[in-house]
């Protein structure tokens, strides 16, 4: 249960980044249709949104201790959650949903790599390891 909560946060947490940086960064909203939420978050994960997202994965390695996948997956929750309902709504759209999950999955690399470093460093500083 513990992990499921964390998850939920985690995934709520990954969604506040990326909107907060769909009003930070300007660009340009893309027109109604289709694949317009996923375009419109897609469009936002830039080099800052990297960064934050790596930082975000440290901080919650160290402090939580928690499983660097779960950290790192769950924070880009919001891109799968995004595909799924787009291709509810719009049956005909997000036909190779199987690949866009192993790019999503690319995008959660930096925070699981963080987040394993994170937890590391904690390891390491109180001499668990």
């Amino acid at each position: 249960m513990h992990k499921l909560i964390a998850a939920l946060l985690l995934i709520l947490l990954g969604i506040l980044i990326i909107t907060s940086l769909i009003y930070f960064q300007g660009i340009s909203v893309p027109p109604p249709g289709e694949y317009h939420y996923s375009t419109l978050i897609r469009l936002n994960f830039s080099r800052l949104a990297i960064i934050i997202y790596s930082i975000t994965g440290f901080t919650i390695g160290y402090f939580f201790q928690l499983n660097c996948f779960l950290v790192g997956l769950s924070l880009i929750g919001i891109f799968p959650i995004t595909s799924i309902i787009e291709s509810t709504i719009y049956p005909g759209s997000h036909n190779l949903i199987p690949f866009e999950f192993a790019v999503f999955f690319a995008y959660g690399i930096p925070a699981i790599i963080t987040a394993f470093i994170g937890k590391r460093v904690y390891l390491k500083l109180n001499n668990e390891l």
